[in-house]
């Protein structure tokens, strides 16, 4: 699922857009799994689907994620949101620098 979502991006990431918020919600509850080759993958197809995402998708994100980390005790909840971010940073650092405000 996550290398489809990455190889579209890459791909036609314009026909993505209308979509990208629907599939970043499917990944973000990939993200939630136990196992950490899921986690890094799910992640990875995060990073690469923001690029293509709309700023208030984004936005949506990335205060998800903030929440998560605050708020979650468990170890997989941490795990993920640093994945994600760190993704997001490697794939798209763009996309991070413009909604640094929201990180």
């Amino acid at each position: 699922c996550a290398h489809v979502v990455v190889s579209l991006t890459t791909q036609c990431p314009q026909d993505l857009t209308p979509y990208a918020g629907k599939l970043m919600n499917a990944l973000l509850t990939g993200l939630n799994d136990r196992n950490t080759v899921l986690q890094k993958s799910y992640a990875a197809a995060m990073g690469h689907l923001v690029r293509t995402a709309r700023d208030s998708s984004v936005d949506k994100l990335l205060q998800k994620l903030s929440a998560w980390y605050m708020e979650k005790e468990e170890p997989v909840y941490k795990a993920a949101c640093a994945l994600t971010v760190h993704a997001i940073g490697r794939y798209s650092p763009d996309v991070l620098k413009n909604h640094a405000r929201v990180t």
